[in-house]
């Protein structure tokens, strides 16, 4: 799977050294949550979010969104609209990524295109 810059950039907020290349692998190991790099990234911050530096429990919660993405999304309290806000009040992420992920999911939700094409 593609491993995104937020992700490389929280990742060492909350892990170093070998469990940090631990998580890093695990992430490359895995098929893409979906289509939509958005929904990647988010499902990846969840994972961190989570997990707070504990590599087992990141293990556990990327086995539960391997079964179904949305479950970890729910966990992590990520379900919502205002998800990108909570994973800046988190402080895994800044302002500056909020603008550009915000923007994306603006661009998304064209009011030409419909809702389940959002979600592919």
């Amino acid at each position: 799977m593609k491993i995104f810059p937020s992700f490389l950039s929280a990742i060492d907020k909350q892990f170093k050294g070998p469990a940090r290349e631990a998580v890093l692998r695990s992430i490359e190991r895995i098929t893409p949550f979906s289509k939509d790099d958005l929904i990647n990234e988010r499902v990846q911050l969840a994972l961190l979010l989570i997990a707070n530096g504990d590599k087992e429990k990141f293990e556990q919660e990327l086995n539960v969104a391997s079964s179904d993405w949305r479950d970890l999304l729910i966990h992590s309290e990520l379900n919502d609209a205002n998800w990108p806000q909570k994973l800046v009040d988190s402080g895994l992420v800044d302002e500056v990524w909020q603008n550009r992920t915000e923007a994306a999911l603006a661009a998304k939700r064209a009011p030409n295109r419909p809702w389940w094409q959002f979600w592919s």
